[in-house]
């Protein structure tokens, strides 16, 4: 046959129509790719992990939402060290706004890019800038090893913190001029775990030490007063000091403790002041399901749906409180006052008056349900408010506590500081996400049923397959 010929033949013909249409198949491939490529991650990629680690929670897309100026995000790293779930991050972040501006910077290469923002660093660190004011992000707080779960477990847990360090990075690059918070001493406060310290801090909010003693009044500057469980009451001209800083506008946050509950008439009068009182006694939870382990004093209570307490329920957290005091609201709340409850516990519940004599309910236990937890507000007459959050715990801000349940009660507690320190009331904690890696273990029996599917029975079917078309081609 000359050449020619076999241009025209049938098998010819068949091989072009093949050749043609794997090349349409594979050219269709690359565009589609190069379509897709195109569009935003946001569209095109799906966080299917368990703890979400590349999803943005709704406060860091408020606040993507709301920029104006462009915000810069430097990712110090070394070429092939790049960490894959932060890279994946900072996409969220990029796709998010068209205002956050992503750039890498290799140490190796550009020392001295680096060295402008800090003298020590590691691979996976960030810098977030915005004109003159930048925040340096170490690795190690993006990535947090609890070393003390590794020396009394054996086994340390790690949280991927990205989120909540870099959305709060560009919060306070943003900022002019940070809250302040001042924590009342002088009447044996306890003092705030440096967990707690920090988690403020990265809140952009400062803290310091205030004693009206020596001042004589809230100072000016105050954002808000915290006052952490003291073991004596205030003085009349403390007392009278901070119902003047309220009056004005201000805010306050009260944990006290059933433990210490005698002779507090002038803090009480505060609390008073504003439509609520603490219950005697000591709260001891009668459902044994809204309890740890059945122990009647340590209760998870009922969280109501409010703006503090969304982040909470909307991620299924719970709360713990240990050693509580009920709070009542007042009949004579004058008018103004809005008190909310935030925590709650079941009809069960009584208020033990004396633990002496047993756990049991006795005569004059006083009856429940309780609030543990309010939130108040006092709206003025010039657009500001007067707030106050009142915890009956002090397990609130206990670190104990707090790790028993993955940190749910610190965030309740910064969500109420962020309440009371912006004046929207918009900006509550971010949740640290566990990094775990789960081994599927499977039954020995299921293992070998599930090797005989993969290895006989699946190549057997398409051998047969093969088979019987081989025969049906040889017959025709």
């Amino acid at each position: 046959m000359k050449m020619k010929d076999s241009f025209k033949s049938k098998s010819f013909r068949v091989g072009g129509y093949s050749v043609f249409a794997a090349v349409l198949v594979i050219a269709i491939i690359v565009i589609v790719n190069v379509l897709v490529n195109a569009v935003p991650s946001k569209y095109t990629q799906y966080d299917t992990t368990a703890n979400r680690y590349y999803s943005l929670s709704d406060e860091s897309k408020n606040l993507l939402a709301g920029l104006n100026d462009d915000v810069n995000i430097h990712w110090i790293v070394r070429e092939g060290q790049n960490n894959a779930m932060l890279e994946h991050l900072l996409n969220s972040y990029t796709a998010a706004s068209s205002h956050i501006i992503l750039d890498q910077i290799d140490p190796d290469v550009s020392p001295t890019a680096v060295t402008a923002y800090t003298d020590s660093y590691s691979d996976n660190s960030l810098v977030v800038e915005y004109g003159d004011r930048y925040r340096y992000i170490d690795n190690s707080e993006i990535f947090v090893t609890d070393m003390y779960a590794y020396y009394t477990t054996g086994q340390a847990s790690t949280e991927f913190a990205g989120e909540s360090e870099i959305t709060s990075a560009i919060d306070y690059v943003q900022r002019t001029e940070l809250a302040k918070m001042y924590i009342l001493t002088g009447h044996g406060e306890t003092e705030l775990a440096d967990s707690y310290t920090n988690a403020i801090e990265k809140q952009n909010v400062e803290t310091a030490s205030l004693s009206i003693v020596e001042t004589g009044s809230v100072p000016d500057d105050c954002s808000m007063l915290f006052i952490n469980y003291p073991k004596s009451d205030l003085s009349e001209a403390d007392k009278d000091a901070i119902l003047t800083y309220l009056q004005a506008g201000g805010k306050l946050l009260l944990v006290t403790n059933p433990g210490y509950q005698d002779d507090f008439d002038n803090l009480y009068a505060v609390m008073e002041y504003y439509g609520t009182s603490p219950v005697e006694g000591i709260v001891l939870e009668g459902d044994a399901e809204r309890t740890v382990n059945g122990i009647p004093y340590y209760i998870l209570p009922t969280i109501a749906s409010t703006d503090l307490t969304s982040s909470i329920t909307e991620n299924n957290y719970l709360i713990l409180f240990a050693i509580a005091q009920g709070i009542q609201t007042n009949e004579d709340v004058r008018d103004g006052v809005k008190v909310t409850p935030l925590l709650s516990t079941s009809d069960s519940a009584f208020s033990k008056l004396d633990l002496a004599s047993s756990a049991e309910k006795e005569k004059g236990d006083p009856e429940g349900p309780f609030d543990l937890a309010v939130m108040i507000e006092e709206p003025l007459e010039n657009g500001d408010s007067t707030r106050l959050v009142w915890f009956g715990s002090p397990a609130i801000d206990d670190e104990s506590i707090n790790e028993a349940i993955s940190g749910a009660n610190q965030d309740l507690f910064l969500n109420a500081v962020t309440w009371m320190c912006d004046p929207e009331g918009n900006d509550f904690s971010i949740h640290t996400k566990t990094i775990s890696y789960e081994r599927l273990t499977i039954p020995s029996t299921t293992s070998g049923v599930l090797t005989a599917i993969a290895v006989a029975i699946i190549p057997a079917v398409f051998l047969c397959i093969g088979i019987v078309i081989f025969v049906r081609r040889r017959r025709k």
